[in-house]
């Protein structure tokens, strides 16, 4: 899905969330599945 960088830097405060952008392929998604629950894991 395509972004405008520009606008999402200028999110009304107080945002208060992250903003994850995902590049994906076409891969199985119980791989893609588990990488993102890999990842989550390090940010806990």
């Amino acid at each position: 899905m395509p972004y405008r960088a520009k606008r999402i830097r200028r999110l009304p405060t107080p945002y208060q969330g992250v903003i994850v952008r995902l590049c994906i392929g076409l891969e199985d998604p119980d791989d893609l599945i588990a990488d993102l629950e890999q990842a989550a894991a390090l940010l806990r």
